[in-house]
């Protein structure tokens, strides 16, 4: 798992995160989220659109809320297989949703919390 990821809430003990196995189709006109791992450098300050499942979320953190998103693209033992969206929208875990935001990398919020790539002030639309 990428380090950073920690900062999104975590479900109770007896409940494992979800992995999504299954590829969920890309919203049109979209990417993955194993795409957007292995092309952050050129997708740096861009505006993407992603679909997938919600598998963590963390509300009102830092002004934002912190989603996780899977499409059953990427990769568990490298991380590529999760992305972290914020956005000023609310959603829940569970949900499949298609998000819009600005690609940022090798974000850093101090306490250990890095992000490689992360989407940004992302809009929401759930599907």
């Amino acid at each position: 798992m990428a380090v950073g990821h920690a900062l999104a809430q975590s479900p109770p003990a007896s409940a494992p995160p979800e992995k999504v196995t299954t590829v969920i189709e890309p919203a049109k006109d979209g990417t993955t989220v194993a795409a957007v791992w292995k092309t952050r450098t050129a997708l740096a300050g861009k505006k993407v659109t992603l679909r997938g499942k919600v598998v963590k979320y963390t509300s009102a953190v830092l002004g934002v809320n912190w989603i996780h998103l899977q499409d059953g693209t990427g990769k568990a033992a490298d991380g590529s297989n999760d992305i972290t969206v914020t956005s000023e929208m609310e959603t829940k875990v569970g949900d499949v949703i298609t998000v819009t935001g600005t690609v940022v990398l090798n974000k850093d919020l101090g306490s250990g919390y890095n992000y490689p790539v992360l989407i940004e002030h992302a809009s929401i639309v759930n599907r």
